[in-house]
């Protein structure tokens, strides 16, 4: 899920690909 690059988003991102690693 790629929609808009915000501080939040990018949080939630990071800790999905610490679960992914």
């Amino acid at each position: 899920m790629h929609s808009e690059h915000t501080a939040q988003g990018e949080r939630i991102c990071n800790q999905f690909k610490g679960q992914s690693s």
